[in-house]
């Protein structure tokens, strides 16, 4: 009822059967579970910013992943201290031209062959005399062969001139024709010497110039070559060297510790104009030798290592990929996992629990500190594999229980907000 401005609350009889300790003990049960959905709300919002931010370090930039030791800690001490003008015309006159329409007719020829070499070119004579005994005989004609070579700055000609001869048989009956055969040359039926084919390839691949920019070098030197026909001599090179490159890839897996990798390249695509796809190169280094393989395959799928992987022997080094798991249960390979992928995600992690990620980074960059050290003194395998066991063994014990002290912290710390260990494994996406 009101009573004047007031509003006056009588309780009647009834409200003595109100149960005000169950009241206040569900709305206490009420509090603390919506404290427990804010925390799991809180911790999905501090993944979620986790993502975004790798997501940003994806697209807008390279990944920084250097982690600072302070220069006064104790551990690192103990770590470092063990151990003008180009041209001008004159135009002298001008004509116009009228414009007029051009009907184009097909016609078909026949191949005209190919247009002579240059005759300013140096050449360079070889006489190729036959083995057989020509005592006596006199040439009756000959035939010239034209290779055009390359050294370095200068375009020029091989001239293998053959003297050809005609024997008689004895009886006067019969006659042969007598020429020396012609060295090997790489591609039948061209003009292109094995020097000149070597530097075009070496141009494109190792110092990747374009071949449409070497073509109009070379037309500095009047030499003019149609991009058509380097691209044929490009296509039969390469199957040139393909034994080289399969022994390179034997040389290569010929070791008990390869380091394996793939990377993403845009490729043209023949198929369609103006377009790419997305190839791979899966590249394979042996940290022995240093020689590194690469081999090109359309996809990331993991039928591709597996095939090039299936005699290989010893231990494998590779990053997280699910590509490489299938070598965890081959017998006589030992798979392995890289310290900067490890290191990575604690890096990331300093945006959230600095002091944590702290702890462990500066294990791990003692261990890098180990491999330096072996690095400036120029150490041997065996006398790696020693100081290894004498320093980093240690570290990497301590790292082992610090991790696991870690873990049993979080653990402790989400199953003290849920009831179940299922909850907390899908929080912390175990």
């Amino acid at each position: 009822m009101w009573h004047g401005n007031c509003q006056v609350l009588y309780i009647n009889s009834t409200t003595e059967n109100i149960d005000f300790k169950s009241l206040y003990e569900q709305l206490l049960l009420v509090n603390i579970a919506n404290q427990k959905i804010n925390e799991a709300q809180a911790h999905q919002i501090s993944l979620l910013r986790l993502q975004i931010l790798e997501l940003q370090k994806f697209i807008f930039s390279g990944k920084q992943e250097k982690f600072k030791l302070n220069p006064n800690s104790n551990e690192l001490q103990t770590a470092l201290f063990e151990n003008d003008k180009l041209a001008e015309v004159t135009v002298e006159s001008t004509t116009h031209v009228k414009g007029y329409d051009v009907k184009q007719t097909v016609v078909r020829v026949n191949h005209p062959g190919r247009n002579p070499l240059p005759a300013h070119l140096r050449r360079e004579e070889i006489v190729l005399t036959p083995v057989e005994d020509v005592t006596g005989l006199k040439p009756v004609g000959q035939e010239i062969t034209e290779m055009l070579e390359y050294k370095e700055g200068e375009l020029f000609v091989k001239k293998y001139i053959r003297p050809e001869y005609i024997k008689t048989a004895s009886d006067g009956t019969q006659a042969k024709r007598i020429i020396a055969p012609l060295p090997n040359i790489p591609i039948a039926k061209s003009y292109v010497g094995a020097s000149l084919l070597a530097h075009l390839m070496a141009s494109k691949y190792v110092d990747h110039t374009p071949i449409f920019r070497k073509l109009q070098m070379l037309s500095r030197q009047k030499v003019t070559i149609e991009d058509n026909t380097v691209n044929n001599w490009f296509k039969k090179g390469c199957n040139l060297i393909e034994p080289v490159f399969e022994a390179h890839e034997r040389q290569v897996l010929q070791t008990n510790y390869l380091a394996v990798d793939e990377t993403p390249i845009k490729v043209l695509d023949k198929t369609k104009n103006g377009t790419t796809h997305q190839g791979y190169f899966w590249v394979y280094y042996n940290t022995e030798s240093r020689q590194v393989l690469f081999k090109y395959q359309t996809g990331r799928a993991a039928t591709w290592p597996k095939e090039t992987l299936k005699n290989y022997q010893g231990y494998l080094q590779t990053d997280g990929y699910a590509a490489y798991n299938q070598f965890d249960n081959v017998a006589g390979i030992t798979t392995l996992n890289c310290w900067a992928h490890a290191k990575r995600k604690f890096i990331d992690a300093q945006n959230f629990d600095n002091a944590k990620a702290s702890e462990v980074l500066v294990q791990i960059q003692l261990l890098y500190a180990v491999e330096k050290y072996c690095v400036e003194n120029n150490y041997a395998a065996d006398e790696i594999k020693n100081y290894r066991q004498q320093n980093a063994v240690p570290i990497l014990k301590l790292l082992h229980q610090l991790l696991l002290d870690i873990s049993l912290k979080v653990y402790q710390h989400f199953s003290a907000k849920f009831t179940t260990r299922r909850e907390v494994l899908k929080l912390v996406q175990i």
